[in-house]
């Protein structure tokens, strides 16, 4: 089943989405994650798998390298700055399903660029 956490169980160690991506860090493997996109809610910190100190978390910026109001933050509930670095989420330019160009915004777009 699915379990929500609250913020104060975002140390990196509690969330098993968190658990499962220390693990493949620890196994060598580069994890990069997105931030989120509610940074302009009641809730705009980090959330699992960002939460994980050993995770590559991405924050969304614009083209003038401010940070997008909408990209989540931390720090982290036990202190560690996040997201780790942030990418252009704001405006970004992809090729739609339809095979258009056009400009989307999302930090689901800047943790792919880091990633790449």
């Amino acid at each position: 089943g699915q379990r929500s956490y609250a913020y104060s169980e975002m140390n990196g160690r509690t969330a098993l989405v968190s658990q499962a991506a220390a693990r493949a860090a620890a196994a060598g493997i580069l994890v990069v994650v997105s931030a989120g996109n509610e940074g302009l809610t009641a809730d705009p910190y980090i959330g699992a798998p960002c939460d994980a100190d050993s995770v590559l978390c991405v924050g969304a910026q614009d083209s003038l390298g401010m940070a997008a109001p909408f990209s989540n933050r931390g720090p982290s509930a036990d202190g560690r700055v996040k997201p780790d670095v942030s990418s252009l989420g704001v405006a970004a330019p992809v090729v739609t399903a339809g095979g258009a160009l056009g400009l989307r915004s999302g930090t689901s777009l800047s943790a792919p660029a880091v990633a790449g």
